[in-house]
Parts: structure tokens; C-alpha cells; sequence
């Protein structure tokens, strides 16, 4: 059994390693590209060869990022001496990039999210660093760098400080403490432009995006004692608005926003499965309902894959939160 290591110790595994490829989640946010693209980018800059390996592009509205160091075929890079998988403790949300990760001289996890008790036994990775009371996986990368005593990049900056911002939903969440708000300011004296963040990521929304909100909100539907929403949309509604399916990711924080509202679920049809996205405002928790499902995250913010049919995910998800809020209020 291995035990959590310090950051101490996981900057002198990654030191001593002269090729460093890092894997972000499947379907990454913006915190998965902020810590790996963060990590690589200063890596390289301080003479390591580093990669960022994806299964496909970066979202679309991550475009304003530098993610050059962003690669899709593991054989060009070569052999690594250590993989880093970053803001995510399962093997599964890796897909297609686990024999990559696993063809590593050594393996490294660093997350945010909760862990399962028996992680260390679990044969995912040589050393881990796992706080799930950090803010970010972003806010745990620059406090990595900052222990092995290397300055980010502006580019990595710019994709930490974002990591922070889409997290902590521009630090309005429950997750956001008073160290949060020092690590974004030593990021935007680094050289940071908060505007072109600010901009890209909520001022700059498309049309057909919108378009898209409004039919998910179209099939919104609130119960138990309107104190819980679901909704969902499918690849179909996303055709029919011109848009993305990355596009709906947003739409969960509406559901959120509603008065009342203390348990929301976004649920997104793929070919791959039912993607839920699960979120609580104060007294309520989702993290103990995506478990129950095979998924996991945090008390306000939690997800899931359920392989069933769209009625059949919807219909289990409102049993859940309906016991959820009832086992709270009780």
C-alpha cells in the first residue's frame, strides 16, 4: 500500500524524471487543462521534455489558452520516465490513454477530488497527492511548482489562474477559501490579463449556445418541494441548435441559480453513456448521489456515468435526490 505523498516528495519524483507526459481527464474542463497545461508548460520551460496527452482537441471555449503543449499521439512522444495524471483519481476517465499512462517508467496522480478509501491499494499509481480540500487541481499544481521552487510561465499562469476561475466558479463556490484568492493574485502578478479571462470565459457567449440553454431549460423539470431540477439535453438538441455539446456544460449553474433550488442535474446523452453533472447551493450535497451511481466529486459539485436509457437515468437520479434532500432535512 502506498500513502499520500508530500508535495515535497512529488516534486522530487518529477524532478528526477527527464520526460514527463500528463493526462488530464476524458472530456476536460477547464481545471484538467489549467493543471496539466500549467505543470508541462513550466516544465518545459526549466528543460524537461513534457507533453499533455488528450484523447481530443481542448473545448472550444478553453480556445484562448496556450495548449501547444497539447499532444494526441502517445508513440510520437516516446517512452516517458513518468506519467502525471492530473485532477483525476480513476482509471476509467482515462479511456483510451490507459496503456500510455500505464507504459510510464513510473505513475503519479495528483487530484482534488475524493479519493476511495482503499485508493492506495488499488495498483493506479506508483505515488499520489490527493487533497480534496483544495480548491483546484490548478491551486495544488502552483503550489507544486512553488515548492520545487520553479516561477510559472506566463502562459501557464494564464491557464492556472483559469483552472481557479472555471473551479471555483469564479469564486463564488463553497470550495473557495482566503489561500484561493492569494494564489490568483500571485498569478495575476505574474502578468495574468483578468479581462481576456474574464471575457473569453462569460462575456464572449455564443448565439447557438444560448439556443441550446433554452432548450435544455425547456425540458427543466423541478420537484421535491422544489427544492431539486433535472434536466438534460441530447446530441440531437445540440444539432438542432448549431452547437456543441461542451456548450451545455454551463447549463447545470443555471439550474443551480434557481430560487429555492438546493440540488440540480444536468444529465447529457452521449454515445458513451448518460453523463450527469451534479450540483448543491448550501445545505444540500451531491457527492453521496454520484456515488451511488459509480461516479464521485465533491459535497457541492459531483458526477456520474449511467449506462441506461436517458428516462431510466432521469427517473434513478430523481429517487436519489429526492432521499438525498429528504436524509439531510431529517
Amino acid at each position: 500500500m502506498i500513502a499520500n505523498a508530500s508535495l515535497q516528495e512529488i516534486g522530487e519524483i518529477i524532478q528526477g524524471a527527464d520526460s514527463v507526459l500528463i493526462f488530464p481527464h476524458i472530456n476536460p474542463d477547464g481545471d484538467a487543462i489549467g493543471s496539466a497545461c500549467g505543470l508541462c508548460d513550466t516544465l518545459r520551460e526549466h528543460g524537461k521534455k513534457a507533453a499533455v496527452l488528450l484523447e481530443e482537441d481542448a473545448p472550444e471555449y478553453l480556445g484562448f489558452l496556450d495548449t501547444s503543449c497539447c499532444i494526441q499521439d502517445a508513440e510520437s512522444f516516446g517512452k516517458p520516465d513518468l506519467c502525471i495524471c492530473v485532477d483525476c483519481s480513476d482509471e476509467g476517465r482515462l479511456n483510451k490513454r490507459v496503456d500510455a499512462y500505464r507504459n510510464g517508467g513510473s505513475t503519479l496522480c495528483i487530484d482534488h477530488h475524493l479519493a476511495p478509501a482503499d485508493f492506495g491499494e488499488r495498483g493506479f499509481c506508483d505515488h499520489y497527492y490527493i487533497d480534496s480540500g483544495e480548491a483546484a487541481c490548478s491551486q495544488i499544481i502552483y503550489k507544486l511548482l512553488k515548492a520545487m521552487e520553479l516561477k510559472p510561465t506566463l502562459a501557464a499562469a494564464e491557464v492556472l489562474y483559469t483552472g481557479l476561475v472555471t473551479d471555483t466558479g469564479s469564486f463564488q463556490y463553497s470550495n473557495t477559501t482566503g489561500e484561493t484568492h492569494r494564489i490568483a493574485a500571485d498569478l495575476l502578478d505574474l502578468g495574468v490579463d483578468i479581462m481576456k479571462v474574464t471575457m473569453a470565459l462569460y462575456q464572449n457567449i455564443k448565439r447557438n449556445k444560448l439556443d441550446l440553454e433554452i432548450r435544455i431549460l425547456d425540458t427543466m423539470e423541478v420537484f421535491a418541494k422544489d427544492q431539486a431540477v433535472i434536466a438534460y439535453v441530447t446530441e440531437d438538441m445540440a444539432a438542432a441548435a448549431g452547437a456543441l455539446m461542451e456548450d451545455a456544460e454551463s447549463a447545470i449553474d443555471l439550474l443551480r441559480n434557481i430560487e429555492g433550488v438546493e440540488i440540480a442535474a444536468l444529465l447529457k446523452q452521449r454515445q458513451e453513456g448518460i453523463k450527469v453533472s451534479l450540483r448543491a447551493k448550501s445545505w444540500g450535497s451531491v457527492d453521496q448521489i454520484a456515488a451511488k451511481f459509480g461516479g464521485g466529486g465533491h459535497k457541492k459539485a459531483a458526477g456520474c456515468t449511467l449506462h441506461m436509457s436517458l428516462e431510466e437515468a432521469r427517473d434513478a437520479l430523481k429517487k436519489e435526490m429526492e432521499q438525498s434532500l429528504e436524509d439531510l432535512e431529517n
